[in-house]
């Protein structure tokens, strides 16, 4: 291997180059495991409060201000027996139903009551009580949860909480049955995200960033491009068909950023599909990413959980200019005979877009 192709190998594509590159359902029905039975029977019903078990699951952490908020509340069944679970006075007529998703008197308890707690995590304090919910009632229906069953549902919190809708960090922990069953405190981020603009002659191409999984890498590509580091850098290797390679300060595979940082790797399932931007690294170590990526112009499996994909193309032209950038002629080592320069990487606000106009809770 050539000592210029540190990060994308030689000349043409083979095995060298797999080498060097290196969803929303019904949470009732799918919901993972909660860990190991705590007993094996339930025992008479009013035990059913101290082996059932809480989780509360945020599909994602960092979310877009303005944007739904969807988090999986679901309740375990660890033990071989059904359990029985309600709440306030009921009538004496309700009987146990066994319903498709955890009804929202069981998420939030019952007015007066809001089960969930969300805190600043910058100072712990409260940030309010939930609104509309005038259709939970001041009881629960009994509920029945077969043997080893859970019986869960995905909720906005973003229509329920008004302070969500604001920037900030915040702490949820779920407290549902008058606090007798508690959840994992988890993590919330409302923040204003960012996505990049990379500019060259044949068009632009608008990265949306995967703050989810790469937080450190999204970081990184932000630091860079703000501090000015791409402007003027080049697309050195171009593999027509199959991916497009830029970053590097030496313009040849290279180089790295001018401090010598370097990245841990944040593999994650996120595909090495048609416009998946990733970051490029050494053969042989994984934590060896700095400032070169690569962007797919197809689907190239071979390379998944091996990069860190850390953004994806938007839009029209984004998916334009890259297969305009693919198809330029090269030389036998996949340089463009013709130089692609990255005029600037532009960082801008991400579009908040509409807010979804769906139920927060899926049936």
């Amino acid at each position: 291997m050539t000592t210029n192709r540190r990060y994308l190998g030689s000349s043409r594509w083979g095995a060298w180059r797999w080498a060097a590159i290196w969803a929303v359902i019904p949470a009732a029905s799918v919901l993972p495991a909660l860990g190991a039975p705590t007993a094996e029977s339930a025992g008479p019903e009013q035990s059913a409060l101290e082996v059932a078990v809480a989780k509360l699951t945020l599909v994602k952490h960092t979310v877009q201000v303005g944007q739904p908020i969807w988090a999986d509340f679901s309740i375990c069944n660890p033990t071989a027996q059904p359990i029985i679970l309600r709440f306030g006075e009921a009538p004496d007529e309700a009987q146990p139903t066994q319903p498709a998703v955890l009804p929202l008197e069981h998420v939030f308890s019952g007015p007066g009551l809001p089960a969930l707690s969300v805190a600043s995590a910058v100072d712990d304090e409260e940030e309010g009580w939930p609104t509309l919910l005038s259709d939970v009632a001041s009881y629960a229906s009994p509920l029945t949860i077969a043997p080893r069953g859970i019986l869960g549902v995905r909720v906005n919190l973003a229509e329920y909480y008004p302070g969500l809708l604001r920037t900030g960090a915040f702490y949820l922990t779920w407290r549902p049955y008058a606090g007798a069953l508690v959840s994992d405190r988890v993590k919330l981020t409302v923040a204003q995200l960012k996505q990049a603009v990379i500019e060259t002659r044949f068009g632009d191409m608008t990265v949306a960033f995967e703050y989810e999984v790469a937080p450190r890498h999204v970081a990184n590509f932000i630091e860079l491009a703000e501090s000015g580091f791409y402007n003027n850098k080049q697309f050195h290797m171009v593999i027509p068909g199959t991916l497009v390679h830029g970053g590097c300060p030496r313009g040849d595979g290279t180089g790295v950023r001018p401090d010598g940082k370097l990245l841990k790797a944040e593999f994650s399932n996120l595909p090495h599909r048609a416009g998946a931007v990733s970051m490029s690294r050494k053969v042989n170590d994984p934590d060896s990413a700095s400032c070169q990526f690569f962007i797919c112009v197809t689907r190239l499996r071979e390379l998944d959980r091996q990069y860190t994909v850390f953004g994806r193309l938007i839009g029209q032209e984004s998916f334009d200019t890259l297969q305009k950038i693919s198809q330029v002629e090269t030389d036998d080592r996949d340089r463009p005979l013709q130089p692609i320069y990255i005029r600037q990487v532009r960082i801008e606000n991400a579009a908040s877009g509409p807010r979804d106009q769906f139920s927060s809770v899926l049936r």
